[in-house]
């Protein structure tokens, strides 16, 4: 007989409890996370299409991939039951994302690529800016 198998049972029962008692500041930075790469992504893409190393079709789709990520990062702040100290800053710095990928669909659209340098240096400084709100938020400072 296995007399290991129950043990094994709780074990797992009790990590899976574990995990979904996360402090919910915890669980919006990681909710957030996926869009540090978006934006790194972005900035990567704003500046291959300055060079023309990439075509406007895969800048256009990469922006348009980003957005959903974008998005879908914004709605898991609009309902987190984090604090306002830990959710507000998030929520902005998602808004001005969504509106710097907006603004470099338009250039892709305009086929204006001296926009883009300028795009590129953005988005880099929102990923410094989120990268240092998830060290705050997974250290549990609201401020």
């Amino acid at each position: 007989m296995r007399t290991w198998a129950p043990w094994l049972l709780v074990a797992v029962a009790v990590a899976l409890v574990g995990c979904h008692r996360q402090p919910p500041a915890v669980r919006l930075a990681e909710q957030a996370e996926p869009v540090g790469s978006w934006l790194a992504t972005l900035q990567m893409t704003a500046e291959a299409w300055t060079a023309n190393s990439v075509p406007t079709h895969f800048a256009r789709d990469t922006v348009e991939a980003a957005k959903k990520e974008i998005e879908k990062a914004a709605g898991a702040a609009r309902s987190s039951a984090a604090p306002r100290a830990v959710r507000d800053p998030l929520r902005s710095l998602l808004a001005e994302s969504q509106r710097t990928t907006q603004e470099l669909r338009a250039a892709l659209e305009r086929g204006d690529r001296r926009a883009a340098p300028a795009l590129a240096a953005r988005f880099r400084a929102l990923a410094d800016r989120l990268d240092a709100w998830e060290k705050r938020a997974a250290a549990g400072e609201h401020s």
